[in-house]
């Protein structure tokens, strides 16, 4: 730890969107003109994306399709059902802020 920073700062945790927002848009203009940094901070803050909102759906989701019945396991290894599922947006609707998925591109157009 340099001299400038205190211990407290140093335990404190940030999302990765922080971090890299930090890095980038610091007085240190290296981190903002390496190409391969600024692809490797998109595919970091876009699966963590992915990893929270899909620990969201899973706290959150349907019990139920959408016409009705319960989902089951049996039903998530049946390949025809789970194309049902996707159909019908239940099992996509989590990546809608996640940049070039299906359902990105459906919210925003």
């Amino acid at each position: 730890m340099g001299p400038h920073v205190s211990a407290q700062c140093a335990t404190e945790l940030c999302s990765p969107i922080r971090y890299f927002n930090t890095r980038l848009f610091c007085v240190d203009t290296r981190f903002a003109k390496d190409q391969s940094y600024l692809f490797f901070a998109q595919f970091v803050t876009e699966t963590h994306m992915a990893t929270c909102s899909m620990s969201i759906q899973t706290r959150k989701g349907k019990k139920n399709a959408g016409d009705g019945r319960r989902i089951s396991n049996k039903m998530l290894q049946d390949k025809v059902e789970v194309e049902k599922l996707i159909q019908n947006k239940e099992a996509t609707r989590f990546m809608q802020p996640i940049r070039g998925t299906p359902a990105y591109w459906e919210k925003t157009l």
